[in-house]
C-alpha cells in the first residue's frame, strides 16, 4: 500500500468500523472526494464492491457489514 502524506486515508481507516461497507458519501464526510477514492482503490487501501460502494482492502464483509451505514444515524 502507498503511503499519502497526511492523514486522510489514517482518518478513513480508523473511523471505518471492521467488516461494513461505506459509501462514497461517508468517504467525502472525512475528505476524500472521488478522484481521492479512485486513488486509494488502485492503491490496494480500498475495495469497490458496487457502485459508490467500499469496503477496507482485505477486510471481510458479511450481510450485516453491508447494512451498516443504511441504518447508522450519524
Amino acid at each position: 500500500m502507498a503511503h499519502y502524506t497526511g492523514s486522510k486515508i489514517n482518518q478513513i481507516i480508523r473511523a471505518w468500523p471492521n467488516g461494513t461497507v461505506v459509501v462514497l458519501p461517508w468517504l467525502q464526510k472525512y475528505g476524500a472526494y472521488q478522484q481521492l477514492v479512485y486513488e486509494y482503490e488502485k492503491t490496494a487501501w480500498l475495495t469497490r464492491i458496487g457502485q459508490g460502494a467500499y469496503a477496507k482492502a482485505g477486510d471481510k464483509v458479511q450481510w450485516t457489514g453491508g447494512l451498516y451505514m443504511r441504518f447508522r444515524t450519524n
